[in-house]
């Protein structure tokens, strides 16, 4: 389990008070632009009737997946984070 801390809502709706622009990204293929390293690729092993398959790139529903890409958002905009940007992820 990755302990990773993320706001709530009311917290970063706190920190928007007094914004006049908002805009709103959708991440939905999010998961799938972080690579999985290769020695951890068999953990997401699947056996199907044409062999074996595994993933190479997170899948969304991987238990650490929401804390591994809230944390990749965190570090590549930490300088805009409180400033003028906002990250929340409700999934």
């Amino acid at each position: 389990m990755d302990p990773f801390p993320t706001l709530y809502a009311k917290d970063i709706l706190q920190n928007m008070l007094g914004s006049e622009i908002f805009s709103f990204m959708d991440g939905f293929f999010c998961y799938n632009q972080i690579k999985i390293v290769v020695e951890y690729q068999h953990k997401t092993t699947l056996t199907l009737e044409w062999g074996l398959f595994a993933y190479t790139t997170m899948p969304s529903g991987l238990k650490n997946a929401l804390t591994m890409f809230s944390r990749i958002v965190m570090k590549v905009f930490q300088e805009f984070i409180h400033k003028f940007l906002e990250a929340y992820f409700d999934n």
